[in-house]
């Protein structure tokens, strides 16, 4: 099923710069921590958010697979 409404970039930058700040009770923080670039953090957010779209992909999601 795809997520109608996909998380903010201000969240999944958070995530994933720091994969422990957002742990829901009951889980372990399993995820471990990566020293990513700006830009790699940047492509993954605009991976996330191009696997989310319901509607006809934009422009930046073209040749993102």
């Amino acid at each position: 099923m795809i997520n109608p409404k996909p998380p903010g970039e201000a969240y999944l930058r958070q995530s994933i710069e720091e994969p422990g700040a957002r742990i829901v009770q009951g889980y372990p923080n399993v995820m471990p921590h990566r020293n990513l670039s700006g830009d790699d953090v940047d492509a993954l957010i605009t991976y996330i958010r191009c696997l989310s779209r319901t509607e006809t992909p934009s422009q930046e999601c073209e040749g993102v697979d």
